[in-house]
């Protein structure tokens, strides 16, 4: 959807990959499913990203509201997250989104 709408989209496997990417490439926003599986949870993501970029813009998203017994954007959005999505959604929503919380 943000490559089709002209948008430069740079895709990683998991969290902790990302965490490098960011580290190598900063982008201007960072968009993580918090229920992705993976060697690095979203939480722990975005403490390691916030304590050397704690500028960086971040959305986070969700297909369910709870996991654990804990709404899992809820924590993100404490940890600094910019914004959270719950999906699905449509294209226009996260265009709009992203606009909103492009530096």
């Amino acid at each position: 959807m943000l490559a089709s709408a002209g948008h430069e989209v740079v895709e990683t496997a998991d969290a902790g990959v990302a965490l490098l990417a960011y580290r190598t490439v900063p982008a201007d926003v960072v968009i993580i499913d918090v229920l992705a599986p993976g060697r690095m949870e979203a939480p722990e993501f975005l403490r390691q990203l916030r304590r050397t970029f704690p500028d960086a813009r971040v959305v986070t998203m969700a297909g369910r509201t709870s996991y654990r017994e804990v709404d899992p954007l809820a924590v993100t959005l404490a940890l600094g997250a910019a914004r959270t999505i719950r999906m699905p959604l449509s294209r226009d929503d996260l265009l709009r989104i992203v606009e909103e919380v492009r530096p």
